[in-house]
């Protein structure tokens, strides 16, 4: 099943909404807030890993945003396109588990695919389902933006078709290794302190209980315990419609590669990132439950903190690294492909004080 490629958008953008449409709605979407304090560009760390890291991994120097050099030569960049998740088996084969918001079973999942555990599916078929170009929340959204020319509203009409599904999960050789393979090697920025003894990553049971066991790297009697990769960092591969992403969360220090599309982030120092905080900025208001669309939160909850976010537009090719506790939220204003690595090393900007995992509103269900 081959898709017919548009020279700019690598296949992803729906047949069935004009472009001029959808890039309107995106570039409108892009458009921060004066009274947004903005995370920083830094690309002048290209060429100086040892400054990133004194300065970010070694010190609270906050979320940035850069272009690493060494990024620019991974496979991703250009073979992430749709038909080759449709045609290449080294992608279109990976089992993965499609939801409404990441790791929150679908409580409708979909129909599962030949031998793999109840709510996963292929990759493959994922994309062929989810982009199949109807896309009926791009569509609404876009729809209410040509008659209105306002974003908000747009998206609070998107709001009435069902939420788009989205592939957000850990990425390992056993897994995935054509995945794995396009985005290898890691730049200098990140690496591992030499001789460090990584710590355990944790995945919540509910993510892995029924998963396949080539998807899992654990033992079943250590379960949800995951081992670490030798590099130290927890892998992770996204791929998400227009308007979907993941409500306000937090976790260690990590950094996000996006290969295609365009998200727009949302962070809150530690201080800021707790429930309770949360509730505050709210004016006292219990928030969203986790696992609740992103596009509602923004809708229903984003215009009225009074804590208001850092904010960034993330493009194809740039890096966002996020330290620990920061609490964060993105909104995909594109279909985007991105992979996460969460660093798997402690780093002096950790706050001891802070929730470094977990999320801002409820923990996901045992």
């Amino acid at each position: 099943m081959a898709a017919q490629l548009d020279d700019d958008d690598d296949g992803w953008a729906p047949r069935t909404i004009p472009r001029r449409l959808t890039k309107a709605l995106s570039d409108a979407l892009a458009v921060l807030p004066e009274t947004a304090p903005l995370v920083p560009r830094r690309d002048d760390y290209a060429d100086d890993f040892l400054g990133f890291r004194r300065a970010h991994l070694r010190r609270s120097g906050g979320p940035v945003v850069l272009r690493l050099p060494e990024l620019a030569a991974w496979r991703a960049n250009g073979r992430w396109r749709r038909r080759d998740f449709l045609e290449d088996p080294y992608l279109s084969d990976v089992a993965v588990r499609p939801s409404r918001a990441p790791y929150v079973p679908d409580p409708k999942p979909v129909e599962t695919a030949d031998g793999l555990p109840p709510a996963w599916t292929t990759l493959g078929a994922y994309v062929a389902d989810e982009f199949r170009g109807d896309a009926p929340t791009l569509r609404a959204a876009c729809e209410a933006f040509a008659e209105t020319g306002d974003a908000r509203k747009a998206c609070a009409a998107a709001l009435r078709a069902p939420p788009p599904r989205v592939v957000f999960q850990r990425l390992t050789a056993a897994l995935a290794p054509g995945l794995l393979a396009d985005v290898s090697p890691p730049p200098p920025h990140f690496a591992a302190p030499t001789g460090h003894r990584p710590r355990a990553f944790v995945q919540q049971k509910s993510h892995v209980a029924d998963a396949p066991p080539f998807a899992v790297d654990a033992d079943p009697g250590a379960r949800p315990l995951l081992r670490e990769d030798d590099d130290c960092t927890m892998k992770q591969f996204a791929l998400a419609p227009a308007l979907s992403g993941s409500p306000p969360h937090i976790h260690g220090a990590a950094w996000n590669y996006l290969a295609v599309g365009r998200k727009r982030w949302f962070l809150w120092e530690p201080r800021d990132s707790t429930v309770d905080a949360f509730a505050a900025s709210l004016g006292g208001e219990e928030p969203l439950p986790f696992g609740t669309p992103v596009l509602k939160w923004f809708v229903a909850e984003y215009p009225r903190l009074a804590v208001r976010p850092y904010e960034v537009v993330q493009e194809a090719g740039d890096v966002v690294f996020v330290p620990a506790g920061w609490g964060h939220a993105v909104l995909n204003l594109e279909p985007s492909v991105a992979v996460a690595f969460e660093l798997g090393f402690p780093s002096l900007n950790d706050d001891p004080n802070a929730p470094t995992h977990g999320y801002m509103v409820v923990d996901l269900p045992s």
